[in-house]
C-alpha cells in the first residue's frame, strides 16, 4: 500500500506508513474502472498534443530551410556576373601574355622597338627652345689583356673632365677641361670667348692669356632641335621599314651581368655586302620620299634641298668591305636593354649602361688588349654661363717669357709626380728624358727653345 503523503510502499493491510507514520488511507489504493477510462483519455490527449507540436516544428523548419534555399540561390545569382568578370579578365590577361610573348619575340619586333626607344629618348633629352646649353662630360679609360700590367695600371689611373657651356644669345662660351692622374691634379685648363678667346692655365700661371682672335661664328650656329628630331625619326622610321627577317637572328644564351649569371636574348642583324646594299638603298628610297626630312637636314647642314637629294643619291649603292654583325641583349618579357655589340674585322665593340641613366660604358675588344671608356654626360639648357674675370690679361709673348716657370710649376704638381714614378717603373726613364730622346730638348740645361 503506498502512503499518500511519502509515496512510501507498505505492506498490504498495514494501517501505518512505515516511513511518515500517518494513517494510510486504503482508498488511495483502489483504481475504478471510470477512473482508468480517464488515464486513457488523458493519455490520447496528451499524445495528439505532442504530435502537433510535432508537426509545427516540422512546418517550421521546411520553411526556414526553403527560405534560407532561395537566399543561397539569390547570392549565387548576385556572384555570377562577378566571378565572369573576372574569368574573363584572367583570359585577357593570359592572351595578353601570349600575345607579348609571341609579338615581341620575334627578331624584328625587339630591333624595332630599341630603335623607337633611341628616337623616344633623343626627342625628351632635346629641348625645343634654348639660349644657353651647358654639358658636363667625364671620360675614364681602361685597358686590359695587353700583357703589360704596369702600362694597364698606368692607363686605369688617368680621367677626363670637360665641363662647360655656350650661350648662344649674346655669343659667350667657356669650357674647362681637366685631366687628373690617380685622382691627383695633372692639368687644368679654362677656355673662354668674349669678343676675344682667352686661355687659363690654372694653378700654373696666374693670369689669363689672351690668345689670337680666331673665328668662332660657327659655334654659335644654334641647331634647331625640331628639325634635329625630325631628322632621327625619318632615319628610324626608314630603317625600321627597310629592315627585313632574313637579315635577322635570335638566340638565347646565359651571360654574367653585374657578377650575377642571366639569361639574355641576343638577336643579331647580320650585314653581308648583298644585304647591306639592299637595306641602304631602300632606306634612301623612304628617305627621299620624305619631303620633311629632307627639310629639316638642309637646314641643319646649311645646305639646300636639292643639295640633300643629290647626297642621298650618291650613296645609293655603297658596299661595305667586310660583314658587320649588330647584336642587340635583351632580357625579360619586355626586353629590356642589355647591351649592344657591333663586330667587324675580328674588333667588337661593346656599348651597355652603366651606373646611372646619364652612364654608359664603351668596350672596345681586339685580338691584342682589350679597351674601356667610362662615359658620363649631363646636358642641360638655359643655365646661366658663368664668365671669368679677363681684366688681367696678358698676351700670349709674355707667357712665352715666364715658360719655364709654367714647366716648373706643372713637375711639381702631385699628379705629374704620379704619373713620373709610374713611367720610370714601366719605362726606366723619366718623362723628362724620354722627351729629351723625341724632340732633342735638354730638360738639364738653360737652352730651351719654344
Amino acid at each position: 500500500m503506498k502512503c499518500s503523503f511519502c509515496g512510501t510502499d507498505n505492506e498490504i493491510g498495514s494501517n501505518f506508513c512505515s516511513s511518515c507514520g500517518n494513517v494510510l488511507s486504503h482508498g488511495d489504493n483502489v483504481i475504478t474502472e471510470e477512473t482508468k477510462k480517464e488515464k486513457d483519455v488523458q493519455k490520447i490527449y496528451d499524445n495528439n498534443v505532442q504530435e502537433k507540436v510535432k508537426n509545427n516544428i516540422n512546418i517550421n523548419n521546411n520553411t526556414d530551410e526553403s527560405m534560407l534555399q532561395e537566399d543561397t540561390s539569390h547570392t549565387k545569382e548576385k556572384k555570377k556576373p562577378v566571378i565572369m568578370i573576372l574569368i574573363s579578365l584572367i583570359i585577357v590577361a593570359i592572351l595578353v601574355v601570349i600575345l607579348l610573348l609571341v609579338f615581341n619575340s620575334s627578331p624584328k619586333k625587339i630591333f624595332t622597338v630599341f630603335t623607337n626607344k633611341l628616337y623616344s629618348y633623343t626627342k625628351e633629352s632635346l629641348d625645343d627652345n634654348y639660349d644657353t646649353i651647358y654639358l658636363n662630360l667625364n671620360l675614364r679609360p681602361e685597358i686590359k689583356e695587353t700583357k703589360n700590367e704596369n702600362l694597364e695600371e698606368m692607363i686605369n689611373k688617368i680621367s677626363i673632365n670637360l665641363a662647360g657651356g655656350i650661350d648662344y644669345k649674346n655669343k659667350k662660351f667657356i669650357y674647362n677641361l681637366k685631366a687628373n692622374y690617380d685622382n691627383k691634379a695633372l692639368f687644368d685648363l679654362d677656355m673662354q670667348y668674349d669678343k676675344n678667346f682667352y686661355m687659363f692655365l690654372n694653378n700654373l700661371y696666374d693670369k689669363p692669356i689672351m690668345a689670337e682672335e680666331d673665328d668662332f661664328d660657327d659655334v654659335f650656329e644654334k641647331t634647331n632641335n625640331n628639325d634635329l628630331k625630325v631628322v632621327v625619326k625619318s632615319y628610324v622610321t626608314a630603317f625600321n621599314n627597310s629592315l627585313r627577317d632574313e637579315y635577322l637572328t635570335k638566340e638565347n644564351k646565359e651571360i654574367t651581368l653585374n657578377g650575377v649569371k642571366t639569361k639574355v636574348k641576343v638577336t643579331t642583324l647580320n650585314l653581308t655586302a648583298d644585304n647591306y646594299k639592299e637595306l641602304s638603298n631602300n632606306i634612301v628610297s623612304y628617305l627621299l620620299k620624305d619631303e620633311e626630312f629632307i627639310k629639316s637636314y638642309a637646314k641643319i647642314n646649311d645646305k639646300n634641298e636639292d643639295d640633300v637629294k643629290e647626297y642621298l643619291n650618291s650613296i645609293t649603292g655603297e658596299e661595305i668591305a667586310s660583314d658587320v654583325k649588330i647584336s642587340l641583349y635583351t632580357k625579360g618579357l619586355m626586353n629590356d636593354f642589355v647591351k649592344l655589340v657591333i663586330s667587324f674585322d675580328g674588333t667588337d665593340v661593346e656599348i651597355f649602361s652603366g651606373n646611372s641613366d646619364n652612364n654608359f660604358i664603351v668596350k672596345v675588344i681586339d685580338m691584342e688588349m682589350t679597351m674601356l671608356f667610362d662615359v658620363s654626360l649631363e646636358t642641360k639648357y638655359n643655365e646661366k654661363i658663368n664668365l671669368k674675370d679677363v681684366s688681367n690679361a696678358v698676351e700670349q709673348e709674355e707667357l712665352s717669357s715666364n715658360f719655364l716657370q709654367v714647366l716648373e710649376r706643372f713637375t711639381d704638381q702631385e699628379g705629374y709626380k704620379a704619373l713620373n714614378d709610374d713611367v720610370k717603373e714601366v719605362t726606366g726613364s723619366s718623362i723628362e728624358e724620354l722627351l729629351s730622346l723625341l724632340i732633342g730638348l735638354n730638360f738639364g740645361s738653360d737652352n730651351y727653345e719654344y
